[in-house]
């Protein structure tokens, strides 16, 4: 009778995939490194440790950046000099956030959203935005005006 080979070969082979890790254990990796990094960017508050900072436990990382994109451009300022005072959830009584448009094209509906104050070291902004933040709209009549300007005016 002819011997035969058991499945597994003691001869060793050079088997290049044999070395690199599961792909499910990498995912899941990386995913808990980009979770616990972009979670610990929020709310940017370097330098302004005199304000408190109210942020809801569930605002999430795009209405921030949402937001903070929009102050920058806005006072042409880079991101970092800017820091999220607080964000609120609220619901909007129309799709225009409540702040009417020329035309009054407003759809009555609610829609659930924020209410984020901005500030830099001179100015405060603040936003309304859908719960996404794929809408994001400056409360104008809410808008501090620059303290710096104000000093001058002052004897």
């Amino acid at each position: 009778m002819k011997d035969i080979a058991p499945y597994c070969s003691p001869e060793i082979t050079s088997d290049r995939t044999a070395n690199q890790p599961n792909p499910f254990f990498l995912a899941v990796a990386l995913t808990a490194i980009l979770y616990f990094s972009v979670g610990s960017a929020l709310p940017n508050t370097t330098g302004y440790s005199s304000e408190t900072v109210q942020v809801s436990a569930n605002f999430s990382v795009s209405v921030a950046s949402a937001v903070l994109y929009d102050a920058a451009a806005r006072a042409q300022l880079p991101s970092p000099a800017l820091h999220i005072v607080s964000a609120e959830p609220r619901t909007w009584q129309d799709d225009c956030l409540e702040l009417g448009q020329t035309g009054g094209n407003c759809t009555p509906k609610q829609v659930a959203g924020w209410e984020v104050v901005v500030a830099s070291q001179r100015r405060r902004w603040v936003y309304r935005t859908n719960a996404s933040g794929s809408v994001v709209k400056l409360h104008e009549n809410a808008v501090a005006p620059d303290i710096g300007v104000l000093a001058s005016r002052l004897p």
